[in-house]
């Protein structure tokens, strides 16, 4: 069995994992297992009556491996098919991850002023995120009807952009873990021409 209670790891942050296993004549052989791929054991003790096999790994989780079961088997090298494994699926925390997006039916080279924009932050996080906000040009962003800003959780809406709404835009979330940045979106507005005719 592995011991120790089944808590949640952090993504990038080594942890040490012992199995035992016991009663095998001559000693169990231990082996790793993470999903199908098999793990190098840091190093493994066998007990002075050879009743008690020990083995010890160390682990830096990462977001991919959440979600996958991690398990220990334990087998008698004279006996086949006397292997027992244990093991449990992995809950790894950690810092969410977001994309920031134009909405779908806008291109970056169709923006003009007076149109009104649309910015959707995909979240990936385990734990879920506490808080979502934006930033434009490294500044925190918050609805302001009178400007034409809407913050509404995961999506930003953008109304009349003028020129003043150029720049760089982000979204931003955090969990227990940290906070997450997003990739940034340069919003480019193309301004009207006007042309004056002076009459004399």
């Amino acid at each position: 069995m592995i011991e120790g209670d089944r808590q949640p790891l952090s993504a990038h942050k080594t942890v040490e994992l012992v199995c035992r296993a016991t009663g095998s004549r001559p000693p169990a052989v231990i082996s790793w297992w993470k999903g199908t791929s098999k793990l190098k054991a840091l190093k493994d003790n066998i007990s002075v009556d050879g009743n008690v096999t020990t083995s010890i790994i160390t682990m830096t989780p990462s977001s991919e491996d959440n979600g996958k079961h991690l398990s220990c088997r334990a087998e008698n090298p004279l006996i086949a098919g006397s292997a027992i494994e244990y093991g449990w699926k992995l809950e790894v925390h950690y810092i969410p991850q977001l994309t920031l997006r134009l909405g779908s039916k806008l291109r970056h080279s169709h923006i003009q002023e007076g149109n009104d924009v649309y910015l959707d932050c995909s979240i990936i996080a385990s734990p879920w995120v506490s808080e979502i906000g934006w930033r434009f040009g490294g500044k925190e962003l918050h609805t302001n009807t009178s400007a034409g800003i809407i913050v509404s959780n995961q999506s930003l809406v953008l109304q009349k952009v003028q020129r003043t709404s150029r720049g760089h835009y982000t979204c931003v979330a955090s969990n227990s873990e940290g906070e997450g940045e997003s990739n940034v979106v340069q919003l480019r507005v193309q301004c009207k021409l006007f042309m004056i005719i002076d009459k004399r």
